[in-house]
């Protein structure tokens, strides 16, 4: 589990120029989250609005920008991969949530300069998380949206039994296989130097703009050692955010760019292990992990009980059940959403090539007791 800090203050940040933030990306989205703006009518470029849009980028690094309903809605069906954050106008509200309310992709909807009469809105469309009114606000509410996506997103994947007759098994076997294959070859690579300046001006070359993001990655250039590779796993930085989507969706090429940091984590993670290892008193474990899911996916846990489920990479437990319990209840305000808290057994005696260590020494939140599984 990730605890991330919270700043009272909301400012635009310097690195943006008016032609960032006007500027639509053409290139991937590399993280999870997209931004996604939708305005018209009243809303114009004018002060506010160039102000709104810094706001928004200082908060996510991917933002997207429409003013055209039709062009706002065919981008949202192109995304495959990553959720959707939109921000709609207020006088725009009625005319597109029933357009675009139904798509997967979109998890949270913010009504911007919105007021009372905006209300009735929140029973027929579940997934407005907030009405707001001002820019501050607006951006406070989407950044704790953020926060429980990265700290709650699941671990998981999951095959729905009941489709089992129409699904590839080919594939499904290749996905159970793909994280050991993985390591074995990252592992078995050797890592130079020219791999870390490799990754290094790959993740500034995409943040490039990101005055939060670039200073991150200056501190890992001039400062990182193969003894804080779990420690930057922690952070709330372009580390984490880039190597779980990478792992999430399979990605090899982004996967091979990150090559010399993972491996680092992994060799770390290993020998924490052995170190975890001497101090337990038992060597049967149970683990807990808390997040929150959609209803239909809530269904295909259950459909899945006794059934194999495979991991999306590092998976981040406690061995503290009310921590898990308290990620899983963390309130929400979408109406579609519901607590999920997973109990795992681990005999250690019985599988020897689980790999797992207690980072919390290395946590702002150390009272967490995080508890990470290895590839």
């Amino acid at each position: 589990f990730l605890g991330k800090k919270k700043s009272s203050t909301v400012q635009i940040p310097e690195r943006l120029s008016l032609p960032d933030i006007n500027e639509r990306r053409s290139e991937r989205n590399e993280e999870d989250i997209t931004l996604l703006l939708f305005y018209d009518g009243e809303l114009t470029e004018n002060s506010d609005l160039i102000t709104l849009k810094g706001l928004l980028r200082s908060v996510n690094d991917y933002v997207q920008f429409y003013n055209d309903e039709d062009e706002c809605l065919e981008y949202s069906r192109s995304i495959e991969e990553e959720k959707i954050f939109i921000i709609i106008d207020g006088p725009s509200a009625e005319k597109i949530l029933p357009r675009i309310h139904t798509l997967e992709q979109i998890v949270s909807i913010f009504l911007y300069r919105t007021n009372s009469n905006y209300e009735s809105l929140i029973n027929d469309y579940p997934k407005i998380v907030a009405l707001c009114t001002d820019q501050q606000e607006l951006i406070k509410e989407i950044r704790t949206a953020i926060e429980q996506v990265i700290k709650q997103t699941a671990a998981f994947s999951l095959y729905d039994q009941t489709e089992k007759s129409t699904r590839d098994l080919t594939k499904e076997s290749g996905s159970f296989l793909f994280f050991q294959l993985f390591k074995q070859i990252l592992l078995a690579m050797p890592k130079t130097d020219k791999d870390r300046r490799e990754m290094i001006s790959k993740c500034r070359d995409y943040y490039r703009g990101n005055r939060k993001e670039v200073n991150n990655i200056n501190e890992f250039e001039e400062t990182y050692k193969f003894s804080e590779a779990i420690q930057w796993y922690t952070k709330d930085a372009f580390v984490y955010r880039l190597v779980n989507k990478s792992l999430r969706t399979e990605d090899i090429e982004a996967l091979y760019s990150l090559r010399y940091y993972i491996s680092d984590l992994c060799l770390q993670l290993a020998m924490k292990h052995k170190e975890f290892i001497k101090s337990l008193s038992s060597m049967n474990l149970t683990l807990y992990r808390g997040f929150k899911a959609s209803k239909n996916d809530m269904q295909i846990y259950k459909n899945n009980v006794g059934n194999l489920i495979s991991t999306n990479g590092f998976l981040s437990t406690s061995v503290l059940r009310e921590v898990a319990y308290d990620f899983a209840r963390k309130p929400s305000k979408r109406k579609d959403i519901e607590a999920l808290l997973i109990e795992i057994h681990v005999d250690l005696n019985l599988v020897k090539t689980i790999v797992l260590a207690d980072i919390s020494k290395y946590s702002i939140f150390a009272n967490e007791k995080e508890i990470l599984f290895d590839l």
